[in-house]
């Protein structure tokens, strides 16, 4: 499988996993001083940026995980086992935020 492949993958996992995150209200209320010039916006607007935001940082979190695995054993960039391992991430990542909502 192609990298860009495994990345929609990852992208919807994070995607799925946001809209049922139970940090919704949260990062909700914290949105006007995370991107504060968009904070005038209609409300559907920050509720699609707030659940933007959560998939960004799932994607981001879940991705530490597989770089570190990338350099620890020297594996070249974009490898399918790193892209397994940063899906596979990602996955308990959202199976965290599903059981806990």
């Amino acid at each position: 499988m192609e990298a860009r492949h495994f990345f929609l993958l990852i992208s919807a996992i994070a995607l799925f996993a946001a809209v049922f995150s139970p940090i919704r209200l949260p990062v909700f209320l914290l949105l006007p001083a995370i991107l504060p010039e968009i904070f005038w916006q209609s409300l559907s607007v920050r509720i699609f940026l707030n659940t933007l935001v959560i998939a960004v940082a799932i994607v981001a979190l879940s991705g530490v995980p597989a770089a570190l695995f990338e350099r620890t054993c020297g594996r070249p960039k974009g490898d399918d086992v790193t892209m397994v391992v940063w899906a596979s991430t990602a996955a308990l990542l959202a199976l965290s935020t599903w059981q806990v909502g």
